[in-house]
């Protein structure tokens, strides 16, 4: 979610060179004409080999913005060579690097316009992306620093430094950023999303969801805004307002896998089980290979009693994470159900063994099934044996307790 935003920032906030003795439209805003201004400008023969070296610089600047990569590397090297002192073409060539992904080409260039421009702001926000490209977060909070103590007004620094933080799970950091963002941009939409996700992140929904509405107020489109508020309000059993969001992240985003899941664990909740099975459809359908979403399909299958859909989702699910031990168990009730109960048993014994590092109630979830299993089946002992070892794992299991008051045991 995060690296999506970051290469949109590559180019922003490169500042213009203002050539007085530049001719021909080489410093306009528009980059097809100050190509063409540029161009005219090289060939003109009138210029000393610095202000030549600013035509390439911008020329290849101008290439870049237009996606046209290896022609600004060409000007920018060039640009370089006629006036390797200039910072502002080894931060532009960096740049176009960043946007090749080869990132630690870029550092070597960005580290060469540090060298000669000591507080560059701009180069320690890109050299920061670049480090980011690299997984290398703490070196890109670092420069993202460095460019907020040269520079305390470039609030893209502060809104990425708090990018970066939220990667590193440093949620409280990175609200700290996001409300330094929104302290001098109250309309920006990213940093109330994303602040709004870091407090999500934290358990602190009422802060959350506030965040996400104003970050939906000043812009409608942002699906993931009401993708996660969908899911405060479904953490918080506002059945009807997640419904909504979750409908309206999908008409916004039709692909959002994770919108059709949770829209389908929402109505599966509600016992809405033919609704949840078509978002799972719609889920695996844009990701064949999610297990969860076949375990979840699977579960609603077997709540309508639709027996051999669910064992088929079970099995998909169980082919794609094999020791799923969850997985294993509700198979195993389906197959017993069947009247198939070496498969049953197989199943779960294969989810005792493999859950062994479950939590103590998943693992008395499978020692409950198996000892009901062993009781219908006449096998006494070993019936007692299992439900006695579900009320070691969990003493509140009231069916275990149940079932032991019925075989005439103590617990």
């Amino acid at each position: 979610m995060i690296w999506r935003l970051l290469p949109a920032l590559c180019f922003v906030a490169l500042a213009q060179p203002a050539w007085a003795d530049y001719h021909f439209d080489c410093n306009s805003k528009d980059d097809r004409l100050a190509i063409r201004g540029c161009t005219q400008a090289i060939a003109s023969g009138r210029y000393k080999p610095k202000s030549i070296a600013r035509a390439y610089t911008r020329r290849g600047q101008a290439y870049a913005k237009l996606g046209q990569y290896r022609q600004a590397l060409a000007d920018l090297t060039q640009a370089i060579a006629l006036d390797p002192n200039r910072a502002f073409s080894h931060a532009v060539r960096g740049n176009v690097y960043s946007q090749l992904k080869q990132h630690q080409t870029a550092i070597e260039d960005f580290d060469r316009a540090i060298a000669l421009k000591a507080k560059y702001a701009y180069a320690y926000v890109q050299r920061g992306l670049a480090y980011f490209g690299l997984a290398l977060y703490e070196r890109s909070i670092e420069d993202f620093s460095s460019a907020i103590a040269s520079a305390p007004s470039r609030i893209d620094a502060r809104f990425l430094r708090g990018l970066t933080f939220e990667q590193l799970r440093q949620y409280g950091r990175a609200i700290d950023d996001y409300s330094a963002v929104i302290a001098r941009r109250p309309r920006n939409a990213k940093a109330y999303y994303h602040r709004g996700y870091s407090n999500w992140s934290l358990a602190r929904y009422s802060r959350a969801n506030a965040d996400l509405t104003m970050a939906i107020t000043l812009d409608r489109k942002n699906a993931h805004a009401y993708y996660w508020r969908g899911r405060i309000g479904a953490k918080l059993n506002r059945y009807a307002p997640a419904a909504a969001d979750y409908k309206q992240a999908i008409a916004l985003s039709p692909n959002s896998v994770q919108a059709h899941f949770y829209l389908g664990g929402l109505y599966y909740d509600n016992k809405r089980y033919a609704d949840a099975i078509g978002s799972y459809n719609r889920a695996i359908a844009l990701e064949p290979t999610y297990a969860s979403a076949y375990w979840r399909r699977g579960n609603a299958y077997r709540q309508l009693r639709r027996n051999r859909p669910a064992i088929r989702d079970y099995s998909s699910a169980i082919r794609l994470v094999p020791r799923d031990s969850r997985t294993l168990n509700n198979r195993a009730l389906v197959y017993w159900r069947l009247g198939e109960r070496g498969r049953a048993l197989a199943d779960v014994d294969k989810a005792i063994e493999v859950g062994k590092r479950g939590s103590a109630k998943q693992r008395a979830r499978y020692r409950n099934t198996r000892g009901v299993m062993y009781r219908k089946s006449g096998r006494r002992g070993e019936a007692i044996e299992d439900f006695r070892a579900a009320l070691r794992l969990d003493p509140a299991h009231k069916n275990a307790r149940a079932e032991l008051r019925r075989l005439g045991a103590a617990p």
